[in-house]
């Protein structure tokens, strides 16, 4: 993140649950899974609970990789989230 010019030192993982999604206009998951998960937990709002990719497909978690796998999922991310934010 320190090399995307991001500062996440607060920042701290939570549990997320209906309350913590509550005013959310908008859900963006990485996976299939995220999705089924939170559908599941608030099927009422799956229609604000889309893929960060535009494509729809999953954006492989980088986590227990290489350096270079966090490197790509940053960019992946990045790149989906700019063409997400041109359809808004």
């Amino acid at each position: 993140a320190g090399e995307m010019g991001l500062d996440l030192s607060e920042h701290a993982s939570a549990t997320l649950n209906a309350r913590t999604l509550e005013g959310c206009d908008l859900i963006l998951v990485m996976t299939r899974r995220h999705r089924e998960v939170l559908v599941a937990l608030m099927p009422d709002w799956a229609d604000r609970i889309q893929f960060l990719s535009v494509e729809g497909g999953d954006i492989l978690d980088p986590f227990g990789g290489d350096l270079e796998a966090y490197r790509a999922c940053a960019q992946d991310m990045k790149e989906n989230l700019n063409r997400k934010l041109e359809d808004l």
